[in-house]
């Protein structure tokens, strides 16, 4: 868990020095744990053309999180599809107003994650 907060940390820093004048907010912080084939899904309200990045990190080696996000109408907006593991990541911008379900899935493995959403308008 120490690395992921690293990692969060830096990537707030990094949102901060490459966009001056700029910070990316945070919307949302999560940690649980998940079985492998198993999900979460939780819903947040994000505003038409606002602009969020979900992150899911994985507490140790050898997990594969993926993320998928819908609109209110249940069309996706974006998935991960990323082989990577430990840590997956989407950017999106809202095509309207209302309340999105972000999924977190345990594709491969089990175990602790963190997800966090940030509203990176300004970024």
């Amino acid at each position: 868990m120490k690395r992921f907060t690293k990692f969060v940390l830096a990537l707030v820093m990094l949102v901060g020095i490459t966009a001056p004048g700029s910070w990316a907010s945070l919307r949302y912080f999560d940690t649980d744990r998940l079985e492998e084939k198993a999900y979460h899904t939780l819903t947040l309200r994000f505003k038409k053309g606002g602009t969020y990045m979900v992150v899911a990190a994985a507490s140790q080696g050898g997990i594969d999180f993926d993320i998928t996000v819908t609109d209110p109408d249940g069309d996706k907006v974006i998935s991960s599809d990323d082989d990577d593991e430990n840590t997956d990541w989407v950017r999106f911008t809202a095509p309207m107003e209302g309340d999105y379900k972000v999924k977190i899935t345990a594709y491969k493995g089990s175990g602790w994650y963190e997800l966090t959403v940030f509203d990176t308008a300004n970024y």
